[in-house]
């Protein structure tokens, strides 16, 4: 039951940011997938989630509209941006399209290489706009 309590926490807009903080190092693992979600977590959690052991929990971190840059230079191979293999390009493709990367990262990932011309537009695209190629 006290996992169930941390769970209705961690999702609540209304658990301060230092207790989301606490959250965040949780064992329970939806604990830590809606502290990701949660758009009111602190970006230094949020970019300590980015590096969790769960690939959904650190996919969450990575998507939310409080995106770290910073987890973008670390999934880049020590801030070296570059479309080398397919789970980076993925990554990277992913970043072009996401609503909150600052327009000069999305510029740097596009000048690597990313996202070709006619790619699918991801789910969080703002319906209208096309890809940013």
């Amino acid at each position: 039951m006290l996992g169930y309590q941390r769970v209705l926490e961690a999702r609540d807009p209304a658990t301060p940011p230092g207790r989301l903080r606490e959250l965040a190092a949780d064992d329970v693992r939806p604990v830590r997938l809606l502290v990701a979600r949660n758009f009111d977590t602190p970006r230094e959690v949020l970019e300590r989630l980015t590096r969790d052991e769960d690939g959904h929990v650190r996919w969450c971190a990575t998507y939310t509209l409080n995106f770290p840059e910073m987890a973008v230079r670390w999934h880049a191979n020590g801030g070296q941006i570059s479309a080398s293999g397919p789970q980076l390009s993925g990554f990277l493709h992913d970043v072009v399209h996401h609503p909150g990367v600052p327009g000069s990262l999305r510029a740097e990932v596009l000048a690597a290489g990313v996202c070709p011309s006619g790619c699918p537009r991801r789910r969080y695209d703002v319906p209208g706009r096309p890809c940013p190629r």
